[in-house]
């Protein structure tokens, strides 16, 4: 898988995890994001905590997540909650499905595994496509 395809799944279980949690605020260790999506980068572990870290860090500065007064980690994002917006958008059912982008976002990650890890990109590629569609349009109206 490519890095950009691992990020979509690790996104689509970052959000899944603070959209269920909401607003409790969560600590979520990248080990936990490999082991129930079954995906991480081939090659040496910093390469792995690398972009994980740049992830933390993208969603922090697109507005989708805040995080408390403790770093972004090699390992872990601490203290993480989902800003308003991004769980107002979470909360709203996609088109044609009764599910919440977020419950479906939770879904995808909890089915993505190393067999199901390609097809698990593309849909999270779907989801979170639609929702920084959304996000962005709501930052521009």
């Amino acid at each position: 898988m490519t890095n950009r395809e691992i990020g979509l799944v690790w996104m689509a279980y970052i959000l899944a995890q603070l959209y269920d949690n909401w607003p409790g605020k969560v600590i979520i260790e990248m080990s936990e994001a490999i082991e129930a999506t079954g995906t991480q980068p081939e090659g040496p572990e910093d390469v792995t905590a690398e972009l994980w870290r740049d992830l933390g860090q993208w969603l922090e500065d697109e507005g989708i997540i805040r995080k408390g007064s403790g770093a972004i980690g090699e390992i872990f994002l601490d203290d993480a909650v989902l800003t308003a917006r991004g769980f107002e958008l979470l909360g709203k059912p996609t088109l044609g499905a009764e599910k919440s982008l977020g419950s479906q976002l939770g879904d995808l990650a909890k089915s993505t595994g190393t067999e199901a890890a390609k097809e698990g990109a593309k849909k999270a590629s779907d989801l979170v496509g639609l929702f920084l569609g959304n996000f962005v349009k709501g930052l521009t109206s």
